[in-house]
């Protein structure tokens, strides 16, 4: 069965929709998105008058990390994999998502996470892919943009942590130097989305290993909408689909707070971390040893493009 997806194309303010696509067909239309804003880069580079509105594009240009080139980095440059030393803290899984020929996986073991271990990295038992390091690309996010996400996650032969507080985190839009503006956890076996820093939450499926619909090594389909603000003009639209759902729905919108870590002494950009983070685990609380996630069609594409390029420069 083809799964279908509606691209999101709304404002904010609420304007139209287009139709649902089917999302082979929606892989292409992300490549072809970036491969049009590099030829516009190009020329507003060579055009004297518009080198200001050229950088800002180039600053923004689409990603789609959709993993069919079959490598760690999805054949991007400067892509992390991971930073866990472990061989297969970061490996490739066929298939993928939705009938893709590739997604990455993720694993940490607690039994080998203390600093030194396979599975320690950046000063926590984690291993997770990181777009930091693409500065010219809508990896990366900046005080005052909006944009939207898109991504697929599996958790793999998931096990019960009902009884422990630790929390496994499994996405995050993270700040530069300071706190996830964003992210996805499971905690007592329930999927939890995060904002604000660890401020605020809410449980987005209640059990995750509910019988008759756990979510094991099924396909998790998330969308975000997103206007990175350090003041209370900030705001999300997080859309889910859940195995068996051909559209989008389960949608929660959050206002009137900082989606952009205001810290003065933070880095000034944010960017995208999937993979497995565990820094709170602990074997003695009763957490599986092993967590494995995978990750597939990642995508980021800034709003000037998304807009009918009426907002090139903000």
């Amino acid at each position: 069965m083809r799964i279908r997806i509606v691209e999101d194309f709304t404002r904010f303010d609420g304007a139209a929709v287009v139709p649902p696509l089917d999302i082979a067909f929606t892989r292409a239309i992300a490549k072809c998105r970036a491969s049009l804003v590099n030829i516009m880069i190009r020329f507003l580079r060579a055009t004297p008058f518009l080198l200001v509105c050229g950088a800002c594009l180039a600053a923004n240009t689409p990603i789609v990390v959709d993993y069919e080139s079959g490598a760690l980095d999805s054949g991007i440059p400067g892509l992390a994999a991971t930073n866990a030393p472990a061989a297969d803290a970061a490996y490739m899984v066929s298939p993928g998502a939705h009938g893709s020929q590739w997604a990455i996986a993720h694993k940490v073991m607690l039994s080998d996470a203390a600093p030194g271990g396979g599975y320690y990295s950046n000063g926590s038992p984690r291993s997770e892919s990181s777009t930091d390091l693409l500065k010219t690309t809508a990896g990366t996010y900046y005080n005052r943009t909006e944009a939207t996400y898109t991504f697929s996650l599996s958790l793999r032969d998931w096990q019960s942590n009902a009884g422990s507080p630790d929390e496994d985190i499994i996405w995050q839009f993270k700040h530069n130097g300071g706190r996830h503006d964003i992210a996805l956890g499971v905690q007592r076996d329930k999927l939890w989305l995060h904002w604000d820093g660890n401020t605020n939450r809410q449980a987005l499926v209640a059990n995750v290993l509910a019988p008759g619909s756990s979510l094991s090594n099924e396909w998790i389909d998330f969308r975000f909408h997103v206007y990175w603000a350090d003041d209370a003009t900030g705001w999300f639209t997080m859309d889910m689909r859940l195995p068996g759902e051909t559209d989008y729905g389960h949608t929660v919108t959050k206002t009137g707070f900082s989606t952009f870590d205001p810290t003065p002494t933070v880095g000034k950009w944010g960017y995208l971390k999937w993979g497995m983070y565990r820094n709170d685990g602990n074997l003695a609380n009763g957490d599986p040893d092993t967590r494995i996630v995978y990750h597939d069609d990642i995508t980021a594409t800034p709003l000037f493009f998304k807009d009918g390029f009426e907002k090139f420069v903000w």
